[in-house]
């Protein structure tokens, strides 16, 4: 299927492909293949990255990122991935980008430090850009109530909830853009700077918290004024934010494992229950809030 899709890419490019090299990818996500292609055309080289759904029902992810895409685009927001071409083959979406090369190599990596810092500086562009409207606190925890409701069967929210309740802020919030995803492997160091991918779980009208979720929670003191990219929150206890971003990537988690149609009782009964990071961060949030107010 992806073929059907390099043609349309070969078409829409207008050169005159001389040769061409496909790599598959293990996607990390079962919604959906990828593929890393290179178009030779005449004097110059093109590299793209296709991203497509397994399924027809799978389209949504992809449709989704699409639009982010497309609209981050529109905003002239910078350091995001570039689309080139976009669709659907026999009912199944596809999105395909320019491929965002890393300029350290293979086998190069930044220390813990820098990775922090660079990603933080990413996150103050990205938000400052993303910008738009205020948020009332009390609106964050009913979405994490919500949360505590789909994931009742499988983790008790009532501290966590009652630790946002207790640190929420006074004022309103700034609404940016969540990027949805912040694992290292999608910041990539460019010869322009830091570039983030991957933006499947991004969604607008939230609050800047995800460098909240970077540091563990011993962490979180020291770093206060570096997590607050914004420069916005002299007064807010970062707790809130922190709490906040795990429970909201925690429903995410359990969002996508229920379109795959998975039974959670059985995966958490043989150990593979993927939100199990955010569910150990925010037990370790509320007990470490619990321990210093």
């Amino acid at each position: 299927m992806i073929e059907e899709v390099i043609k349309d890419l070969i078409k829409h490019t207008g050169c005159n492909v001389t040769g061409r090299h496909i790599i598959l990818s293990e996607s990390p996500s079962l919604q959906s293949e990828h593929a890393f292609v290179t178009l030779q055309c005449r004097d110059r080289r093109y590299k793209f990255f296709v991203k497509m759904a397994r399924t027809c029902r799978d389209s949504g992810r992809i449709t989704h990122e699409t639009e982010i895409l497309l609209k981050l685009r529109d905003m002239r927001v910078e350091s995001i991935p570039e689309v080139v071409l976009f669709g659907d083959c026999e009912g199944r979406a596809y999105l395909i980008e320019n491929f965002v090369e890393n300029s350290m190599g293979r086998h190069s990596s930044l220390s813990g430090s820098n990775v922090l810092s660079n990603t933080l500086e990413w996150m103050r562009r990205f938000y400052s850009q993303t910008k738009s409207g205020t948020l009332e606190p009390q609106i964050l925890i009913h979405r994490a109530e919500r949360v505590a409701n789909l994931a009742k069967e499988f983790i008790d929210l009532t501290d966590a909830l009652n630790v946002l309740d207790r640190s929420k802020p006074n004022a309103k919030i700034p609404a940016v853009c969540r990027h949805g995803d912040i694992d290292d492997v999608n910041f990539i160091p460019t010869n322009r700077g830091l570039v983030a991918i991957d933006f499947g779980f991004a969604r607008f009208d939230e609050p800047p918290s995800e460098p909240y979720a970077l540091v563990s929670p011993a962490k979180l003191e020291k770093h206060v004024k570096a997590l607050n990219v914004l420069s916005l929150f002299d007064e807010v206890d970062p707790f809130f934010f922190a709490i906040y971003e795990n429970i909201i990537h925690l429903g995410e988690e359990l969002v996508m494992l229920r379109e795959l149609g998975e039974n959670l009782e059985v995966i958490n009964k043989i150990g593979y229950f993927a939100p199990q990071v955010q569910v150990g961060n925010i037990e370790e949030l509320s007990l470490y809030y619990r321990g210093t107010s």
